[in-house]
């Protein structure tokens, strides 16, 4: 198990110092990656408990934010998006 995650460790530390020196877009597509990843694994988290949990919602919100981020748009746009797409969730 160590040796996996220091393999992982070796390759990804580049990569992510290369990204953050790239900045910008590449940095953006990355950590949209990352997110939808994240989102995965904690879904498969909740549904091995049973307890609901609201996968594209998230993805779609932290996707908005990154959006505006990418094409330099006020924060509260992506955070009015999805607000939108929660409250639409919830009602729905």
């Amino acid at each position: 198990m160590l040796l996996r995650r220091v393999f992982t460790a070796a390759i990804g530390i580049p990569i992510l110092l290369v990204l953050i020196y790239l900045g910008g877009f590449p940095l953006i597509i990355a950590a949209a990656i990352f997110e939808a990843a994240m989102v995965y694994e904690s879904e498969q988290m909740f549904k091995a408990k049973n307890m609901p949990f609201f996968a594209r919602m998230s993805v779609f919100w932290v996707w908005a934010i990154l959006a505006c981020q990418a094409f330099h748009l006020p924060l509260a746009w992506g955070i009015l998006a999805g607000l939108v797409v929660a409250v639409a969730g919830a009602v729905g």
